[in-house]
């Protein structure tokens, strides 16, 4: 095992703490308040559910798509913090090519929403921070939802960390 692969399983146990701990002291109703959120999936029950469950926890759904184009151009124009991202869709793109384009323009909580096992690696890592196999009930959406949104959390707050001690380093002068 090389230093490099040590130093990501460190972060990501880190990371898995982190997630952890929020899952356990965090209620729905403070942690979703507010949270704008967009559909990207091409059944229509679905999506009404999603919807559904979405208002339920106090979300704002913001957009809806039914296609990889579609969802990428709402998800750019309206910025949601969160993003339920199907893979299999007609068009031009698919879910994982649309959660790449969203995620080299700006940092969003994607949750890959499927009925596919066989693409978690890839959608790991490209930086999606949940994967939730199709078909769901409301209780594991819930989970996932909340583990996937506090995992988006604590990367930003490690970003947000390190990209504050880059800039101390920066202005540190020698004596």
């Amino acid at each position: 095992m090389t230093i490099l692969s040590v130093q990501a399983s460190e972060n990501q146990l880190q990371d898995d703490r982190q997630v952890q701990s929020s899952l356990e002291s965090s209620d729905d109703a403070t942690l979703f308040s507010g949270v704008r959120a967009v559909i990207v999936e091409d059944e229509g029950v679905i999506q009404l559910q999603l919807k559904k469950s979405l208002h339920k926890l106090g979300m704002k759904v913001v957009g809806t798509a039914i296609n990889g184009e579609e969802g990428v151009g709402i998800c750019l124009n309206e910025r949601p913090e969160i993003i339920f991202m199907d893979i299999n869709m007609p068009g031009q793109i698919n879910g994982l090519e649309a959660a790449r384009r969203i995620l080299a323009e700006y940092r969003a909580c994607i949750i890959i929403l499927t009925a596919y096992t066989e693409y978690e690696e890839e959608a790991r890592k490209l930086g999606a921070c949940g994967y939730v196999v199709k078909p769901v009930d409301a209780m594991m959406l819930r989970y996932q939802l909340r583990k996937a949104f506090v995992k988006f959390q604590a990367r930003q707050s490690m970003s947000a960390q390190s990209l504050e001690s880059t800039r101390l380093s920066g202005n540190q002068s020698d004596p």
